[in-house]
């Protein structure tokens, strides 16, 4: 199997170290490899790299007076040997194991201060980020201070302090619900400060605020990995709760100077002044481009909506045209059923009236009496009737659906070459006075000598003129 994580110390810290060292090979077995180091850091790791073992993703540094004494704090060649024989691929994490200050080569890499949160919750942060399950985001060496600052202080910010009581899983006994107070307390300290305050401040007040920002989390992750099976739990307990109220008095005292400047900071009128000024200049450049842009783009959006406007217009004149025209076919053909019907009883009582002059000499048809040449004069009348008042019906309707075949052929007709007698207006006026010609020829009742009534004799010159005339003088 791999080794995935390899820890790193001096001969001198090797007590120290092995603990953790021994818990870790316990969790994770063989994946965890150790070796202390005497001529420079990384040469273990190196030298397990070069026997051909897979190179490890994470690479644990454990940094103390006397590794500070000797080649970490005197040149950075140790790094890029370990990066080239790594290719990169393995993250270095330092460990803080005493007060020692880090040095400039590994002061831009987040560290584990074991010397802040103790050897019990630094094995247990190690193994959360083995795992992938902590929020410590592991950097490599070329990360700048500012980012790594920035990074921590926004992780207080963010931190829910709802999730340190856990009632429902330490009990009413063992909970760390009376250290919310203190909790939110430290979170709004640091909410107070803008992140964008961290660009202006120098080198040693940025590590001073990371490094304040990195032991209240250490110690808030102290509380979530918390258990009551571990041997005195209670003790423990109340070492937590205490750390904690002694952290707030650290971080107000490490923060307070750094809130002030940034409400100072934040209430500089004149300043604000400028950025607002600066911005309505920036907003005001912007309005005039979009400005120009639209100016660019509305002759194509008229063109296109003119276009719009002329397929449907013509999509509807061809619709209501095309109305016309089938109404035009049906009335046509219900006037020639009408014709052949008016035909056939015309021709039927054609046959009456000369079956009665034939019919009128049979023996059995002359009446005797007075009785009889009244009633079969009334039959032959009443019949008569039925008959020419059929014709008369029939004849009628097929004189109106052929009058309405031909008004609709004439609206289909109007309809169809209006469009081009608009078009050859020209002006807005002049179509206005076609249209509302051609509008008043389609709509209104026509004569067709089919049937009567008055009606529009259509477009007369003098009409069409006055139209004209007026729309003309509108237009003046």
């Amino acid at each position: 199997m791999a080794h995935k994580t390899f820890l790193s110390y001096t001969d001198a810290d090797r007590q120290i170290i092995e603990p953790v060292a021994l818990k870790l090979r316990g969790i994770f077995g063989k994946q965890v490899f150790y070796d202390s180091w005497s001529t420079r850091p990384g040469d273990g790791i190196i030298n397990q790299i070069n026997k051909g073992l897979e190179i490890p993703e994470f690479m644990f540094l454990f940094v103390s007076k006397e590794s500070l004494a000797g080649v970490v704090a005197s040149n950075m060649k140790w790094s890029d040997s370990l990066l080239l024989a790594t290719k990169g691929k393995t993250k270095i994490i330092p460990v803080k194991v005493d007060d020692s200050e880090m040095p400039p080569v590994l002061r831009k890499v987040r560290c584990i201060d074991m010397h802040a949160i103790g050897t019990l919750t630094t094995t247990l942060q190690i193994a959360n980020i083995i795992r992938s399950k902590s929020s410590f985001i592991p950097q490599q060496l070329n990360t700048s201070l500012l980012e790594e600052a920035k990074l921590s202080l926004e992780r207080m910010q963010k931190f829910d302090v709802k999730t340190l009581p856990r009632v429902e899983e330490l009990g009413k006994e063992m909970n760390f619900q009376s250290a919310v107070g203190t909790a939110e307390r430290m979170v709004n300290l640091y909410k107070q400060l803008a992140i964008d305050l961290m660009d202006d401040l120098p080198q040693n007040v940025l590590q001073q605020l990371k490094d304040r920002a990195d032991s209240d989390y250490s110690l808030f992750h102290e509380v979530l990995a918390f258990k009551v099976t571990q041997p005195d739990p209670q003790h423990e307990r109340n070492n937590i709760i205490r750390k904690l109220e002694s952290a707030h008095e650290l971080t107000f005292s490490t923060l307070h100077p750094y809130v002030a400047y940034s409400l100072h900071r934040s209430a500089d009128f004149q300043r604000l002044n400028t950025d607002a000024r600066a911005m309505l200049q920036s907003i005001s450049e912007q309005a005039d481009e979009f400005t120009k842009k639209m100016n660019t783009h509305e002759g194509d959006a008229k063109r296109v909506l003119e276009e719009i406007r002329s397929s449907a217009g013509e999509k509807g004149v061809t619709h209501q045209a095309d109305r016309f025209q089938k109404e035009a076919t049906e009335h046509k053909a219900q006037a020639k059923r009408w014709l052949w019907g008016t035909i056939i009883l015309a021709i039927i009582l054609v046959a009456y009236v000369v079956l009665t002059l034939w019919l009128r000499k049979t023996p059995c048809l002359i009446p005797t009496t007075t009785y009889d040449a009244v009633q079969l004069s009334i039959s032959k009348v009443l019949i008569f009737s039925v008959i020419a008042y059929m014709l008369f019906l029939s004849a009628r309707n097929f004189l109106s659906h052929k009058h309405n075949a031909i008004v609709n052929r004439h609206r289909h007709n109007a309809l169809v070459i209006h469009r081009v007698l608009i078009e050859a207006a020209g002006e807005q006026g002049n179509r206005e006075a076609i249209m509302v010609q051609a509008m008043s020829y389609i709509l209104a009742p026509q004569t067709t000598g089919y049937a009567g009534g008055a009606g529009n004799e259509g477009i007369s010159l003098r009409s069409v003129a006055k139209l004209l005339s007026k729309s003309s003088g509108k237009g003046d």
